[in-house]
């Protein structure tokens, strides 16, 4: 990662809980009283010109109910070791009946939370404030003092303060004393305030804010960042001073060595096109360099050499960003780092910024108009993963702001041909091909890659289940990692049987060992409303069925067609008979002019899925 997200755990730790820990069968959009209220909040700084600074928070917080009591009876501190201290000065318990308990040493934890994917090396430190005799109307109090004793860069400083729908703040109080000399920036969306007093060296901020109403979380929601109360305290002006400090420090370590010039020299032997050349040196990238993130010091900012990445084969995204710029450049090919929101933000504020929301870093080859993302491992050159389509960039070596592409729903299809026989028992033999594109393509070699060590029985018993259907099967897939050549899927698969052949019945068309892609989407029902944006994508799935029947079972009935469309979503399924063989095609399209879409959009989301799930069930008659 480029960094880690910037908004001190020290000021919003319970937010993260808020949104990681409600159940998704909650999820709705409506107004509601969450588990835990922050009745006060008051955050002190008090900067050197230097950039260290020291912070003061004092918060109460409130338990409202019993999922409180179980999830938020602590307050937790997140810091840096290589850059930070921090002490826990006082803190207490409040029970309902109004008894006060003060701070006893084993209330206080400290950990080292180990890393999600076990790909990441970092000095985080979690310092836990664990209350006793918690119960709903607990009201728990705690003062905790950190020394930021090491900027990233000298004078550098900059912090966020993000209300989430999901929390309720009674108050939150910001006071910011600084050298007069230090300049600072400030963005105050939803926050009131300013200076606050003048003296000959120093000035004072105060911010204040007040958020009285929450809202459940919403699965898949854009950002907090893109649209709530917000405050920023920067020495940056704006993002492009993000990038011009980032290319500060990145730009000489993108120095060439022998040994990179000759590997470059071997890729690129006998190529004339610069694409061609470019694709090559980004296959090997991609192929060669291990991710593994170091985020100790600086290492979340500041990429390594391009030469050290070469040689210890491995890197997190700047460093693979760096070594691939390094190696275009001796083939002649200028680039330069990007920097983006790899999650769900899709806005860069103008104003004052911290590094929020950026935490990826990409290449982009303006000759081409091209970004790469050597992290990708299984995207093929040209493509991306999803989520870093249709969001604003800064090319730090240009000086100024870029977009990757939006998504074309063309360029991200997944088409699927299934035929099967159905014998006179009613079970199944059936095989299928996928080709797969974009998007769709770097989810299935993702998936197919990490199911190597799986079972094919338990795999193949995964896809039947989606369906309610019983079988078994073998599947066969390119090597995900051979993003140089066309991705397919094939699959042989037997069903036990469908239907009960000797009487009249029904039957709906069966998937199979496929994608079952169009299918998938009426599983799960979608929320009734939504309150903010989310996110959204673009693709083209394609489904053809043929399935042989017995000879002598008559079909007296076929699923009728569907011909649906609206503003961004099209779907069509074509039922026929040609002697004893039933052909069902389905298309649907779903092209977004944005990957922002609205609750309008979501309410033409819930009118496409009921229809989708009509024709999922329609059924077959036989006698």
């Amino acid at each position: 990662m480029f960094i880690k997200s910037i908004h001190h755990a020290l000021v919003l730790a319970f937010v993260a809980g808020l949104s990681t820990l409600l159940p998704l069968h909650e999820a709705s959009a409506q107004a509601y009283t969450p588990p835990m209220v922050v009745e006060s909040s008051r955050h002190t700084f008090n900067l050197e010109r230097s950039g260290r600074y020291t912070q003061t928070v004092e918060k109460t917080t409130r338990i409202t109910n019993e999922y409180g009591v179980d999830n938020y009876g602590r307050h937790i501190f997140e810091t840096n070791t290589s850059k930070e201290t921090l002490k826990i000065a006082d803190a207490y318990s409040i029970t309902p009946e109004g008894k006060k308990i003060p701070l006893a040493r084993d209330w206080i934890s400290k950990q080292h939370p180990k890393p999600d994917d076990d790909k990441s090396i970092d000095d985080t430190q979690k310092i836990l404030v664990v209350f006793p005799q918690v119960s709903v109307g607990s009201r728990l109090y705690s003062r905790a003092r950190l020394m930021h004793f090491k900027p990233t860069s000298p004078g550098e400083f900059g912090i966020t303060y993000l209300l989430s729908p999901q929390g309720i703040w009674e108050n939150l109080e910001v006071i910011f004393t600084a050298p007069k000399d230090l300049k600072l920036y400030t963005s105050t969306n939803g926050f009131e305030g300013g200076v606050i007093k003048t003296t000959r060296t120093h000035v004072t901020y105060r911010f204040t804010v007040q958020q009285t109403v929450a809202y459940k979380d919403e699965s898949e929601s854009i950002d907090d960042i893109d649209f709530s109360p917000r405050l920023v305290i920067s020495t940056f002006p704006d993002y492009l001073a993000i990038g011009a400090e980032y290319h500060r420090t990145a730009h000489p370590k993108a120095r060439p060595t022998t040994e990179i010039s000759e590997q470059v020299e071997k890729l690129t032997s006998g190529l004339t096109d610069p694409r061609d050349k470019a694709r090559a040196l980004y296959q090997w990238v991609s192929r060669n360099i291990r991710y593994i993130s170091n985020t100790i010091d600086d290492g979340g900012i500041v990429p390594r050499s391009a030469g050290y990445v070469f040689r210890n084969r491995f890197g997190d995204c700047k460093d693979h960003a760096q070594l691939l710029e390094t190696m275009l450049r001796i083939a002649g090919i200028e680039s330069t780092a990007a920097l983006i929101n790899q999650g769900e933000s899709f806005v860069l504020h103008e104003g004052p910024a911290y590094r929020r929301p950026l935490n990826h870093v990409i290449t982009y080859i303006p000759s081409m108009d091209l970004y790469l993302d050597s992290t990708a491992r299984f995207a093929p050159f040209g493509q991306l993963y999803d989520e870093i389509y249709d969001k604003p960039t800064v090319l730090v070596a240009l000086n100024e702001y870029g977009r990757t592409p939006k998504m074309n729903a063309a360029d991200h299809r997944v088409t699927a041909n299934v035929t099967m026989t159905m014998a006179s028992d009613g079970r199944i033999e059936g095989s299928s091909t996928t080709d797969w594109a974009g998007a769709p393509e770097i989810e299935s070699r993702l998936s197919r890659f990490y199911a190597q060590n799986k079972s094919m029985e338990s795999i193949v018993n995964g896809l039947l289940f989606r369906f309610n259907e019983i079988g078994r099967g073998d599947i066969q897939h390119t090597p995900p990692l051979e993003i140089d050549k066309p991705y397919k899927v094939d699959a042989q698969f037997q069903l036990e049987p469908i239907a009960d052949l000797t009487r009249p019945g029904a039957f709906a068309i069966p998937v199979g060992v496929a994608p079952g892609r169009i299918g998938i989407m009426t599983v799960y029902k979608p929320l009734a409303k939504r309150q903010f944006n989310f996110v959204c994508n673009s693709y083209i799935d394609e489904e053809n069925y043929r399935l042989n029947l017995p000879e002598g079972l008559k079909v007296t009935s076929l699923p009728r067609d569907i011909s649906y469309a609206d503003k961004n979503i099209r779907f069509e399924s074509r039922y026929t008979q040609e002697g004893q063989s039933l052909i069902v095609k389905r298309i649907l399209t779903v092209d977004y002019p944005t990957r922002v879409c609205t609750p309008e959009d979501h309410d033409q989301y819930v009118k496409a899925v009921q229809v989708l799930r009509m024709d999922q069930r329609a059924q077959v008659m036989f006698q």
